[in-house]
């Protein structure tokens, strides 16, 4: 079956298997982050993991879905972090609702062709990113996210809003899970495709990222 963002595709008459780069920009745009051509961008979530006895267990997908307070601070907090070993790279972060927020990568030669880190279910191990094609921006690209997710990691693990939220026997959001990496695909906007002005009331980031880039 095909997923909302390949659906409403092709209810604005684009053909998916054309256009369709992954969720994430769509996500990270309508978040509110512009999208440049060379950008990559994940679909994320603040999550839980168990790094008991050196595992790297997703407890939980996600921290918390009353997280309106804490996620806007922690994305600001992992916005320009610095990826070891690859210092060309920026990343900036934007909190969309709930547990879940764009996460945006800027930077020469990067690929949208790589698997994200989220098992998509829990009490599964943290996904090693992975390129999908045997390019070297592919690998490149799939070990900067490796790097930039231990990094994130390390500096979410002992922020104070983690420990705080430990003192209160909540869930700690310390990992960010990544996935559905896209980039963004200059398609003809709606009034070249369709001849009319377009006018969108969007009620989530998708649909409203997917409408600027029709824009």
């Amino acid at each position: 079956a095909c997923g909302s963002d390949t659906a409403h595709l092709s209810m604005f008459g684009y053909d998916p298997r054309r256009y369709y780069r992954g969720r994430g920009a769509f996500e990270t745009m309508g978040a509110g982050l512009e999208m440049l051509p060379g950008d990559i961008a994940f679909k994320c979530n603040f999550a839980t993991l168990d790094r008991s006895d050196g595992a790297k267990m997703v407890a939980s997908r996600r921290a918390d879905r009353q997280f309106e307070h804490e996620g806007p601070i922690l994305c600001a907090l992992l916005t320009g972090i610095e990826i070891p070993g690859f210092p060309e790279y920026t990343v900036t972060l934007k909190y969309a609702t709930e547990h879940r927020c764009g996460l945006r990568v800027r930077g020469p030669g990067l690929s949208d062709n790589i698997k994200g880190t989220d098992p998509l279910k829990d009490k599964l191990p943290l996904c090693s990113s992975q390129p999908l094609d045997d390019s070297q921006e592919a690998l490149m690209t799939s070990c900067l996210i490796n790097q930039l997710s231990t990094s994130m990691t390390e500096l979410l693990e002992n922020h104070p809003i983690n420990i705080q939220r430990r003192k209160e026997g909540k869930a700690v959001a310390n990992v960010v899970l990544l996935r559905g990496c896209g980039a963004r695909v200059r398609v003809p906007t709606f009034r070249e495709q369709h001849g009319i002005p377009m006018f969108m009331i969007a009620p989530t980031c998708l649909i409203r990222g997917l409408g600027t880039s029709l824009d």
